[in-house]
């Protein structure tokens, strides 16, 4: 039983309270690392309950799912770059090459945790399943980087 049981029958409330989670995202970067951490795991287990409502998964797929989502959440968001510091004119081309090495590693490095929860995801959902939640996940990142003004990466 949930202790909302107007927001279950109204998908638009949920996706609301999502996207207001996610509006906070710049303001993690000024928290202490446990309280940002906490706050990104709430953030991913409200992303992972709309995507099981939406997709949509029984009880028994929802309680599976959850927990990997999560956990493959916090793999790819410890990828995630630090903050770059200022470009200032005249920086040099080994410096521009080494950025753009980086984020070549990174992408693999995301591809290659995709992959392993893409297996994961496998062991409990069929294939339109796991489509349907990627097409979910392509729509919230593309939500935030709109409502952030076109900053972010695509995972």
């Amino acid at each position: 039983m949930s202790l909302f049981p107007h927001l279950s029958l109204n998908p638009r409330l949920w996706f609301t309270a999502l996207l207001l989670m996610l509006l906070t995202l710049p303001g993690l970067a000024q928290m202490p690392d446990a309280q940002r951490q906490k706050r990104r795991q709430q953030m991913a287990e409200t992303q992972a309950r709309h995507i099981a409502r939406q997709v949509p998964l029984n009880d028994k797929k929802t309680a599976r799912f959850i927990p990997v989502y999560c956990r493959k959440q916090q793999e790819i968001w410890a990828l995630a770059p630090q903050r770059r510091r200022q470009r200032q004119q005249g920086n040099g081309n080994d410096e521009a090459q080494a950025d753009i090495e980086a984020r070549f590693s990174r992408s693999e490095k995301v591809l290659a945790i995709r992959k392993k929860y893409y297996k994961e995801y496998r062991r409990f959902l069929t294939p339109k399943e796991i489509e349907r939640v990627y097409e979910l996940e392509k729509q919230l990142m593309q939500h935030m980087r709109q409502r952030q003004g076109g900053r972010g990466h695509a995972q």
